[in-house]
């Protein structure tokens, strides 16, 4: 299950995922992306997943393309937050921070989470 969060600016995309991700969950997810990248600016994101203990394979497969076919919106990521208790989701945050040239990505356990929005809100 997905659920959008504030984080009082219109810059971050946020969102936090709870128990099973299912493909239909990615879809709203990149929609609402598509429509954060439609407008003029950088685009910052966190993700909240502690909660999160399950995802579809669709899920990832349709994650996959959807990165695949915005490779060219990467320089418009300027920051990427991860706040998770999964180890394969930190080891993906070190992964795409190497990946994504230019975007700055990090993962932070929970208890770190006002650190993590903290960073994604600050000024650069």
């Amino acid at each position: 299950m997905l659920r959008f969060l504030e984080l009082g600016t219109t810059d971050i995309w946020a969102v936090r995922v709870e128990g099973t991700l299912e493909s239909d969950d990615i879809a709203l997810a990149m929609a609402t992306l598509d429509e954060r990248l439609s407008r003029p600016g950088d685009v910052r994101c966190y993700i909240e997943a502690e909660d999160m203990d399950h995802v579809t394979l669709g899920a990832m497969l349709r994650d996959v393309l959807y990165g695949l076919r915005h490779v060219g919106d990467v320089p418009r990521f300027e920051r990427l937050a991860f706040v998770a208790d999964q180890s394969w989701l930190h080891a993906l945050a070190k992964f795409e921070d190497k990946l994504l040239i230019g975007v700055e990505v990090r993962a932070f356990p929970p208890e770190e989470r006002a650190e993590a929005r903290a960073w994604i809100t600050e000024e650069v």
